[in-house]
């Protein structure tokens, strides 16, 4: 399913749908019944893999770049410019994502790729290869053929005597290089966290000696409410009063405090969350 949407003037949470569209998984539409159009004079013309779809003719093709493709037939209208790359040999040129367009995507209309999970690794589509990996990440061929043959994903000859990399659909490999750096960006963000949740454990154990120091005083001036001190004479009264303000005063001292060294531990929990567990044993870590 595809959706053109746009800002809705009156609900800004809801947005405004101009247009929805179903697919069959090759591309072909389900049919007008299924179809919805807010607006027929903004009809949006990228649709199915967000390509643009040309009505001239009546021929109804999507414009991948370097190719057309009919939705209707699941094929395309030419041979693909990539027909000679290894993970192609063995599939006809014609052919749309290798006849798996739920596994595989084709952003151009040359080949299918690899899927970039943002991480410095990358898993295998259908008909993936060496070849595709150094299109997709940058490098030569040779340089691809190295990093999956070290990984255990070598090169092997094919039932037609072609050279075909020993990989398969959901396997990944590593980019190490890539990997590194990434991880390495990581770490000091880690490191950046840790930093600033040293600083708060040093300030929520000034909060708790700010929090035991009124303790102490207000058990003085509790004695002083009560009268427990002898030799005070006709000053019991007076500091009575004083010790029971004093008391009233320390408290509300005391409340602002422990609000600063809770949100300070809330605080260093939201921190942790992505790094560490923050339960159980783990959790004194953040006291």
């Amino acid at each position: 399913m595809g959706r053109w949407v746009r800002e809705n003037p009156q609900q800004k949470d809801q947005p405004l749908v101009l247009q929805e569209n179903h697919y069959y998984p090759f591309g072909m539409s389900m049919g007008a019944e299924l179809n919805r159009y807010t607006n027929q004079d903004a009809e949006n013309k990228y649709k199915y893999n967000s390509k643009e779809l040309t009505s001239d003719f009546d021929l109804n093709w999507s414009d991948y770049g370097a190719r057309w493709y009919d939705g209707s037939v699941g094929r395309w209208t030419t041979v693909d410019p990539l027909a000679d790359a290894p993970e192609n040999v063995s599939f006809s040129p014609y052919a749309y994502v290798w006849n798996t367009p739920i596994n595989a995507i084709d952003p151009d209309g040359r080949t299918g790729e690899w899927i970039d999970n943002g991480d410095g690794t990358y898993t295998a589509e259908e008909g993936d290869s060496a070849w595709s990996l150094g299109e997709k990440i940058g490098v030569p061929f040779e340089k691809a053929k190295e990093i999956m043959d070290i990984q255990g994903h070598g090169v092997y000859e094919g039932w037609d005597g072609e050279d075909k990399s020993d990989i398969h659909p959901g396997e990944t490999v590593v980019n190490v290089k890539e990997a590194m750096a990434k991880l390495d960006a990581k770490v000091k963000i880690e490191n950046q966290i840790l930093e600033m949740v040293h600083k708060n454990l040093r300030k929520i154990q000034r909060h708790e000696k700010t929090i035991d120091s009124i303790d102490d005083a207000n058990l003085e001036h509790n004695k002083l409410a009560r009268g427990q001190y002898d030799g005070l004479g006709e000053r019991n009264a007076g500091a009575a009063f004083w010790g029971v303000r004093r008391i009233i005063q320390n408290n509300k001292m005391r409340t602002i405090v422990e609000h600063k060294r809770d949100s300070l531990k809330r605080l260093n929990e939201t921190l942790l969350k992505p790094i560490l567990p923050v339960k159980g044993p783990e959790k004194k870590f953040l006291q």
